[in-house]
């Protein structure tokens, strides 16, 4: 049985660092960045603008959740400091509930 032999890989210069910049850092800056790489052409960039759009989908759905979640927070917080009205059936059956549990005693 004949086993191949991987190729040899090539290696040439060790690359430079790629220097990373900050492009945005809301989701407006995002939007904006979406909207110039369109412009491009689109087969260079038909893979980061997958990303970015999917990045933007996950930052819309994450800012939704936290504005619902700080408006149920709110309402809680408002329903907290309205004074309750009482029935009076339910404050009479407390009252009589104590009066037994003193003739009880």
């Amino acid at each position: 049985k004949k086993v191949e032999k991987k190729p040899k890989k090539k290696y040439g210069p060790i690359p430079k660092p790629i220097k990373w910049e900050l492009l945005c850092s809301d989701i407006d800056g995002l939007k904006v960045l979406i909207n110039d790489l369109s412009k491009l052409p689109k087969k260079r960039n038909e893979d980061i603008m997958f990303e970015l759009k999917d990045t933007l989908q996950h930052m819309e759905d994450e800012a939704e959740n936290i504005r619902r979640e700080k408006e149920k927070e709110e309402k809680e917080l408002k329903l907290a400091l309205i004074p309750r009205k009482r029935s009076s059936r339910i404050r009479e059956s407390k009252v009589q509930r104590i009066e037994r549990e003193d003739r009880e005693r």
